[in-house]
């Protein structure tokens, strides 16, 4: 969890999708936070990352660490500038 310019934020990791969401709750608010919607393991922005099936999430130390649970990997997004 984390705060949004609305308020508290929500995480979700979407394997269907290959993405992890970002969920302004008081706005009612969703939007890809990682992952580009390509099935892959590739790493960077948004726009061109891709996870094989986001599932488990973990966020500490400003950090959200993603089970990429198809490729048996432990992704990490920093919060501070993908936030």
């Amino acid at each position: 969890m984390g705060r949004g310019a609305g308020g508290i934020d929500a995480l979700r990791g979407d394997g269907r999708q290959h993405q992890v969401w970002r969920i302004d709750l008081p706005v009612g608010f969703a939007r890809a936070l990682a992952g580009s919607g390509r099935e892959n393991i590739v790493d960077g922005p948004t726009e061109t990352s891709a996870f094989a099936q986001s599932s488990g999430l973990c966020v500490m130390g400003g950090r959200l660490y993603v089970a990429d649970s198809e490729v048996s990997a432990v992704r990490c997004i920093d919060m501070a500038t993908e936030g």
